[in-house]
């Protein structure tokens, strides 16, 4: 059986791979304090999602708090397309 805290961090990868983020590397701090399966390093500096040194996704300027849970919605959106779901 896992422990909550290697499941936690287990939940965590599974999350981003599911997504489509890049998972963390294994130096990569993953303690989650709120439970929320974002990291708390990444709500305190932001996420660099390529590794280029540069902050890709500020969390923190999205009001982002490692102590409360935070949950973040992408929607995308694509010119001349049909968005309504209901037949012509």
């Amino acid at each position: 059986m896992l422990s909550p805290r290697k499941f936690a961090a287990l939940s965590t990868l599974a999350a981003l791979a599911f997504t489509g983020l890049a998972l963390p590397t294994a130096s990569a701090a993953t303690y989650d304090t709120d439970g929320d399966k974002i990291p708390d390093a990444w709500e305190i500096n932001g996420y660099d999602a390529d590794g280029d040194g540069v902050i890709d996704i500020n969390f923190p300027a999205l009001g982002a708090d490692p102590h409360y849970k935070d949950l973040f919605v992408e929607m995308d959106y694509m010119p001349g397309t049909n968005s309504d779901p209901r037949p012509e």
